[in-house]
């Protein structure tokens, strides 16, 4: 799964997000991944692993920080780009 988030003019900002993943649209609950810890600015992938395969992939963000001046800027929160990749599954 790669994530590019939207930077504005140069913007450190970084992205503080956990991902979930599910078969059906109501129970998304299993945490794939953690980014709540993270530093890197810009693009970023996961790995998607585990069984069983997942339909649904929600991405929850926690906190959007300028690590240069250590500020919170929510007001940069979204993501410019979000592709899932992988194998198709029959049920």
């Amino acid at each position: 799964m790669n994530l590019s988030t939207y930077l504005i003019g140069g913007s450190e900002t970084v992205f503080y997000y956990t991902i979930y993943g599910a078969n059906n649209p109501y129970g998304i609950n299993n945490l794939l991944a953690d980014a709540s810890g993270y530093s890197k600015i810009g693009f970023m992938t996961h790995a998607i692993t585990g069984a069983p395969p997942y339909r649904y992939i929600k991405v929850h963000v926690i906190n959007v920080r300028d690590i240069a001046h250590g500020s919170d800027v929510n007001y940069f929160n979204s993501f410019f780009e979000i592709a899932v990749l992988g194998d198709t599954y029959d049920d």
